[in-house]
């Protein structure tokens, strides 16, 4: 895996061209903010995708499922979520 800085990629967009994995950070705070992964391998990650997207879902929307109606509110979402 190759480290990069944000401020690289706008610098050399052809780093891309290649087929490596990056960890990209922001080099003022060394904070870590993105793994980039070749789309070739997009079907290995299909439901670690799934997976994220339904778990940010949950994040955004944790007042609605603290509600009293919040396990049929899940059970539908969760419905929703497979169909994708």
């Amino acid at each position: 895996m190759m480290t990069i800085g944000i401020a690289e990629i706008s610098k050399n967009t052809a780093l891309f061209n290649r087929e490596d994995i990056f960890e990209i950070i922001d080099k003022k705070s060394k904070k870590e903010k993105y793994i980039a992964i070749p789309a070739k391998y997009r079907s290995l990650l299909e439901d670690v995708i799934a997976e994220i997207e339904y778990r940010r879902w949950l994040e955004k929307n944790a007042a609605a499922l603290a509600s009293d109606e919040s396990a049929e509110f899940e059970e539908a979402a969760k419905a929703v979520m497979e169909r994708l």
